[in-house]
């Protein structure tokens, strides 16, 4: 397939477009946060963090399956905050973490059961105790 030198000029600035908005965004996140970051998870998703976010008592956070075909799957935490929308902006989300953090297992298919040292992680990491009791349901039986 083919296509012209003018659509391929599109595509470039097109590009370059959003380039410009990343290096912009990244600029002044670099700024906000000085101990700013870049991973990938392990299926190659781009992780943007900050160890700083920890002591943030308004964080969000997604628990899910580290795999999705095992049933024992061990649970993980990713902590974050929210930047946009992800239609806006090139990067949504801020995570406190370069990786996840593994915080128990899903022994139910429906619940996780928590790993007994969890919270005393958290606390370690300097994680807010607000933020921590938002994770408390998990500690009950």
């Amino acid at each position: 397939m083919s296509i012209t030198a003018e659509e391929q000029l599109k595509i470039l600035e097109g590009e370059r477009e959003k380039l410009t908005l990343r290096i912009g965004q990244l600029r002044s996140l670099l700024k906000q946060y000085p101990d700013l970051g870049m991973s990938r998870d392990r299926w190659g998703k781009e992780v943007v963090f900050s160890n700083s976010l920890r002591s943030r008592d308004d964080l969000q956070y997604l628990i899910k399956n580290n795999c999705g075909c095992c049933s024992d799957s061990p649970k993980e935490l990713w902590a974050y905050i929210t930047l946009d929308d992800g239609k806006t902006l090139p990067i949504s989300r801020v995570y406190t973490e370069s990786h996840n953090m593994f915080i128990g297992v899903d022994a139910t298919g429906y619940r996780t059961t928590p790993h007994s040292e969890f919270v005393e992680k958290l606390r370690k990491k300097g994680y807010s105790e607000k933020f921590i009791e938002k994770l408390s349901y998990l500690d009950k039986g």
